[in-house]
């Protein structure tokens, strides 16, 4: 039973991933402006959870513990994040109402 169990799960595993990775390609084709959109969104998401997210998380566990100079580069390090996310974003935004109006 077990033997069965995990092969049904690697089969299931597989169609999911590649029905996602065609539904993917089917929205690439169809939608229009799709990788500016998909700019966008990486554009705001890669720097929340790269740079803004583990900032926070260490000063929540850690913030008692660590020293002002740390915690100040720390807070340094999360407005850095959120500036270059911002500026970021406006960018990918501006180039989708660019390659709109064209």
């Amino acid at each position: 039973m077990g033997f069965n169990s995990n092969r049904n799960k690697d089969i299931v595993s597989i169609v999911v991933r590649t029905m996602l990775g065609i539904g993917t390609l089917v929205l690439a084709i169809g939608v229009p402006f799709f990788g500016e959109v998909m700019a966008v969104i990486g554009s705001f998401l890669t720097i929340t959870v790269s740079i803004i997210f583990p900032s926070l998380c260490y000063l929540k566990l850690f913030g008692n513990d660590i020293d002002e100079r740390e915690t100040w580069f720390n807070y340094f390090v999360i407005t850095l994040g959120v500036t270059c996310a911002i500026f970021g974003s406006y960018t990918s935004i501006h180039d989708l109402l660019m390659e709109m109006n064209s």
